[in-house]
């Protein structure tokens, strides 16, 4: 079997999930506290996103900093679940998804 990864069809669909991810998440990178260890910052660059072609929605969700070991701010989830994951890993399960479709939220359970 011979899987290609790096075809002109493929780049074109990578460039169009990262500006869906884009679209979703605030663009200000550089006063972002992950402002150069930020995977979606690199592809950005790598594709060159600037602004993501989509008209970006407020969601208006509050910060939940109740935790002092960790912030939750949805404007800057891009819904990875590795948060979600590493819990479930340690056995905690404080941490999972709430709600469906555009609209889901980290959230403590």
């Amino acid at each position: 079997m011979s899987v290609l990864t790096n075809t002109e069809h493929v780049r074109e669909v990578r460039k169009f999930v990262i500006d869906l991810i884009v679209s979703m998440h605030p663009l200000d990178c550089m006063t972002c506290t992950k402002a150069g260890v930020c995977n979606l910052q690199d592809y950005a660059y790598e594709f060159e996103i600037k602004e993501s072609t989509f008209t970006r929605k407020k969601f208006g969700f509050t910060i939940d900093d109740a935790n002092p070991f960790i912030k939750l701010d949805p404007d800057y989830c891009i819904l990875c679940g590795k948060c979600v994951r590493v819990c479930k890993h340690q056995g905690t399960n404080v941490l999972d998804f709430k709600g469906r479709g555009a609209r889901p939220v980290e959230a403590y359970t």
